[in-house]
């Protein structure tokens, strides 16, 4: 009888009336999944000036800032991503010009980013870590917090240029330091988009029943 049931199925089959799809079948779906940022990592270059405020502005000048850092996408959550960055700068006090301090901060950030459209973007940061402070040969060390805004305009997937702004405040043994300072950067993105590594990959099973 069962044989008999498979011939006519069969035959039906064959005549288009019946799909093969009367018994379930099972079958994968790849759905790719893009992350945002698309990479993991990046370096990126500042140029600006270190701006004293308060109680220092009147004691030193403002300075010379050069910074480098690196960007990565620990892929927590969408549009954060980590940074570490150093920085240097330099100048002399108001009143002996023969008198000059370099200043070099160390700090772990992170950073969110606020896609406007496809080319524009905003971003946000906050960030702890360390300074050097060096007078006439004498270093002072202390920690200190950061937190910026930035204004990004993608010119190419690898390379990003932006204006940044920064509040800085270093904790000292006399008076804590208020300091702005403003910059211009570029992001260099390692990596091609969309490769491989950068798209997260999801599984879904599916059940295909009385389908053709």
């Amino acid at each position: 009888m069962q044989k008999n049931f498979f011939k006519i199925y069969f035959l039906l089959f064959l005549l288009g009336i019946f799909p093969l799809g009367l018994f379930a079948q099972r079958e994968e779906l790849t759905l790719l999944s893009a992350s945002n940022p698309p990479y993991d990592h990046a370096f990126h270059l500042e140029l600006g000036y270190f701006s004293p405020l308060g109680y220092y502005a009147k004691l030193i000048n403002d300075a010379p800032m050069l910074k480098g850092g690196w960007r990565y996408n620990p892929q927590w959550w969408e549009n954060f991503v980590l940074e570490l960055e150093a920085g240097v700068a330099f100048s002399d006090f108001k009143n002996n010009a023969d008198a000059a301090y370099r200043f070099m901060p160390f700090s772990g950030q992170g950073v969110y980013l606020w896609p406007l459209d496809s080319s524009w973007s905003l971003a946000g940061s906050l960030g702890l870590g360390y300074y050097l402070l060096e007078i006439e040969g004498e270093q002072f060390r202390n920690f200190h917090a950061q937190g910026g805004l930035s204004l990004q305009l993608e010119l190419s997937y690898n390379l990003k240029a932006y204006l940044k702004s920064e509040l800085y405040v270093l904790q000292d043994a006399r008076e804590s330091l208020w300091a702005t300072g403003t910059f211009l950067g570029f992001t260099y993105v390692l990596g091609e988009p969309l490769a491989e590594k950068d798209i997260k990959i999801i599984s879904v099973e599916t059940e295909k029943i009385f389908t053709a």
